[in-house]
């Protein structure tokens, strides 16, 4: 039988194991999820060179944008996310996220965010010749400095 102060110290520990929220563990990325990741930041990098935008200010709209959370308060932008009535959705690959927004599409959704920066369809209809361009990391980042450096 266990003692009282045992049985106290598994309680208190189940308790505190129930309150954690659950962001708050650690998402592991595989390394061609990270390799995805890094594809994304090398993109708002050269962006920000290219268009000369404040160091990071990609990054971070890209963060609130299609962030994704690794836990523990920290969070990368991930360019498979979709974005329909103000719910974010996170696909493992490129494809997927395509599939996705054809299926939104054909359901009648216009108005779908996409990509790392969130470029919406609806409003800027003219971004990208296609999805598959829509998806492009690097067209994807480059359409969101250039409006950005448009509006300055």
């Amino acid at each position: 039988m266990l003692r009282v102060p045992t049985m106290l110290c598994i309680l208190i520990y189940s308790v505190l194991l129930l309150c954690t929220p659950a962001w708050s563990a650690a998402i592991v990325f595989s390394p061609a999820e990270m390799q995805v990741v890094d594809e994304c930041r090398a993109a708002i990098r050269e962006a920000e060179n290219t268009y000369h935008i404040p160091s990071r200010l990609l990054e971070s709209i890209a963060l609130i944008e299609s962030g994704r959370s690794l836990g523990r308060g920290n969070s990368c932008p991930w360019p498979w996310t979709v974005t329909v009535n103000g719910i974010g959705h996170y696909f493992p690959t490129k494809a997927a996220a395509i599939a996705a927004v054809r299926r939104l599409q054909a359901r009648g959704s216009r108005s779908i965010d996409v990509g790392c920066m969130q470029i919406n369809l609806l409003h800027h209809p003219k971004a990208f010749k296609s999805l598959q361009e829509a998806f492009d990391i690097s067209q994807n980042v480059a359409y969101a400095a250039k409006f950005l450096k448009d509006l300055q």
